[in-house]
C-alpha cells in the first residue's frame, strides 16, 4: 500500500506547454510517459528546484540524462518552469476527474492579495509583470468559481484559504450567504447547514423582495444569516481570530522567494489557521459535523 499523503509536486513544461508532476506514484506531463523516468532516483531537491524556476532571467531546466531510463526515439526531453505559469494554485491535479490524484475535498491555499499597484508601469518590464499578474489572476477566479461555486459539481468539493480577504474577517458569512442568495454555493452545502429546498428559494427570491420592501427582505436575510452563524458557532469561532496586526503582516507578505521573518511565519500561521477553519465550516460542513 502506499504510503500517504501523497506529495505532488509541479512544474510546467515548456515543449508542450503542460503541467508535470513529480510524486510517490509517478514522475510524468505532457506527452512525456512515466516510463521514461526513474522515479526512485529523482531527488526531491530537482523537483522542488523545477517547480519554482521562475522563468523571468532563468533558463528553463532540462530534464538531466541520469535520471532517464528509456529516451524517446525523437530525443526531446522536458523543459521545465514554475509550475505556477501552468496553474497558479497548484490544485488542478486533484482536482480533475480522471487525474490520479483526484481527490472528494480539497482544501486550496492561495496566497495573493488585492493590493492595487501605482506608478510602478515606467518601463516594458514592469507592465509585462503587472500584465502576466493579471492573466494568471483571471485563470486563478475561473478556477476558484470552478472548484468551489460550480452547483452540479458532484464530484468534489473545494474550501479556499484566500489571503486577500482581510478586508473585514466578520463579513464572511454574510458574503457566504451572498453567494448562495446568488446561487453560487452547492444545494449539498446548504443542505449541511440546515437549509431547506423552500428556504434557499425564498432566499433567492429576497432580490425582487427588495424592490418593494427593502426592510421586510433585509429582515427575512438576516433571519438566514443568523441561522448560518448558528450553525457555524460564528460568535465562537470569531472570538478566536487572529489580530489585526498579524492579519495586516500576513498580507504584508510579499511571494518572491524571499526568506521571512519569525514574526511573518507566525502571523501567516495563525491567519491560514484560522482561515482554514472558517472555510472548512463553511464549504466543507460535512467534514466538521
Amino acid at each position: 500500500m502506499l504510503d500517504k499523503p501523497i506529495l505532488a509536486i509541479n512544474a510546467t513544461e515548456i515543449t508542450y506547454n503542460r503541467i508535470f508532476t513529480f510524486s510517490q506514484i509517478k514522475v510524468a506531463g505532457g506527452d512525456f510517459e512515466e516510463r521514461m523516468f526513474n522515479k526512485e532516483d529523482i531527488p526531491l531537491s530537482f523537483a522542488v528546484m523545477a517547480s519554482s524556476a521562475f522563468p523571468a532571467g532563468i533558463n528553463p531546466i532540462k530534464f538531466p540524462s541520469k535520471y532517464i531510463v528509456k529516451e524517446r526515439d525523437d530525443g526531446l526531453r522536458p523543459y521545465l518552469i514554475d509550475g505556477g505559469v501552468y496553474d497558479n494554485q497548484g490544485c488542478h491535479k486533484f482536482t480533475e476527474p480522471n487525474s490520479s490524484y483526484k481527490t472528494d475535498y480539497s482544501i486550496i491555499s492561495l496566497a495573493e492579495n488585492d493590493k492595487p499597484v501605482y506608478n510602478e508601469y515606467s518601463n516594458s518590464v514592469t507592465l509585462l509583470a503587472r500584465v502576466i499578474n493579471l492573466a494568471l489572476n483571471r485563470i486563478d477566479k475561473l478556477q476558484e468559481a470552478k472548484n468551489m461555486y460550480a452547483s452540479d459539481n458532484s464530484e468534489r468539493r473545494c474550501a479556499y484559504v484566500v489571503l486577500k480577504w482581510n478586508d473585514n474577517l466578520s463579513r464572511i458569512p454574510l458574503r457566504f450567504l451572498q453567494n448562495a442568495q446568488n446561487g453560487n454555493v452547492p444545494l449539498e452545502v446548504m443542505h449541511y447547514h440546515g437549509f431547506s429546498e423552500e428556504e434557499l428559494t425564498e432566499l433567492k427570491d429576497l432580490k425582487k423582495l427588495k424592490l418593494t420592501d427593502e426592510v421586510q427582505a433585509n429582515a427575512i436575510f438576516n433571519q438566514y444569516l443568523n441561522k448560518l452563524k448558528t450553525n457555524v458557532d460564528w460568535t465562537e469561532l470569531y472570538s478566536r481570530r487572529p489580530s489585526q496586526e498579524k492579519v495586516d503582516e500576513a498580507y504584508g507578505v510579499g511571494t518572491m522567494l524571499i526568506g521571512l521573518k519569525d514574526s511573518e511565519i507566525d502571523a501567516l500561521v495563525a491567519f491560514s489557521e484560522w482561515m482554514t477553519e472558517v472555510q472548512c465550516r463553511l464549504y466543507l460542513p460535512n467534514l466538521i459535523h
